[in-house]
């Protein structure tokens, strides 16, 4: 945790996470100390044990997993490898993985869109910005996400990244499209471009253009 919160890119994730549907596991924090995980919980009459107990019951079991191999062997004997190894895990009283496609993360209704937020760095100025998307579960096949990273990356004429270098408006630039911050969930995407300002590029977002 102490790692986490001295990393900038860690904490602006965690902060526009942290604005999300609370309805929706994406606004949930991942991370924790000493005080927040037990001395706070134990206080209220919880106990940490019981808790991870309960989660590991509900979670690690084989409804809720995916197993891949790769492995120089026939497929009777990784067969009989994943057997050995995970042969034991039990899907009694634990449920599917649940999915989330019917919450919105981020809405107008829920006032969470078009926000803007100034986080001191010690670093060079950045620009963040995340739109959210509907769900591509369903088309996991064709990987729409892939074009749209694609599309948000490309670096030829007429694109978002060649202008932004030609205007001098940013010295790097990247995106990142994430699905969801646990694998225990299945939810909406997002996109998320990363800019690193050059002082032209400041000016334009002081004078909000």
């Amino acid at each position: 945790h102490k790692k986490n919160m001295a990393d900038t890119t860690w904490r602006l994730i965690h902060l526009l996470k942290s604005r999300a549907n609370p309805e929706s596991p994406v606004s949930k924090f991942s991370t924790g100390n000493l005080e927040t995980l037990k001395l706070e919980p134990e206080k209220a009459g919880k106990s940490l044990p019981q808790a991870l107990r309960k989660f590991h019951q509900e979670n690690y079991c084989s409804s809720r997993m995916h197993l891949v191999i790769m492995r120089n062997a026939s497929i009777e004997q990784q067969l009989a490898a994943a057997e050995r190894s995970f042969g034991s895990l039990s899907s009694k009283g634990c449920e599917a993985r649940p999915y989330y496609d019917d919450i919105p993360m981020f809405s107008h209704e829920l006032g969470n869109l078009g926000r803007k937020f100034k986080v001191h760095t010690d670093g060079s100025p950045q620009l963040w910005l995340t739109f959210p998307m509907m769900s591509l579960q369903g088309q996991y096949k064709t990987m729409p996400e892939a074009y749209i990273n694609y599309a948000l990356s490309h670096y030829g004429p007429g694109s978002l990244k060649a202008l932004l270098k030609r205007e001098d408006l940013a010295l790097h630039y990247s995106t990142m499209l994430e699905t969801t911050p646990m694998s225990w969930f299945r939810c909406r995407k997002r996109a998320d471009p990363d800019l690193l300002l050059d002082p032209e590029g400041c000016r334009g977002i002081g004078s909000n253009h």
